[in-house]
């Protein structure tokens, strides 16, 4: 609860530094990314969770909604 209370606070703050701009927004905070949306392994589970092995055959698409832990824990897991 006490890390969600820090991100309101730095929306807020950065929203009055940056008004209505959402691309100036998603720059400031993109250096905090990962601090405030740590990779969950329950997530990560689940996707594996939805093949079977060998997940050498197996070919993901990491959209591009994050900084690129997700895919980098599924290559460490075996999936290309």
């Amino acid at each position: 609860m006490k890390l969600f209370m820090v991100f309101v606070k730095l929306l807020i703050w950065i929203k009055q530094r940056t008004g209505n701009k959402k691309m100036d927004f998603y720059s400031n905070i993109s250096r905090y990314y990962d601090e405030i949306f740590p990779l969950n392994n329950t997530q990560v589970d689940f996707i594996e969770s939805c093949f079977t092995q060998p997940f050498h055959n197996v070919n993901i698409l990491d959209a591009g909604c994050g900084t690129g832990v997700l895919a980098i824990e599924l290559a460490r897991r075996g999936f290309n």
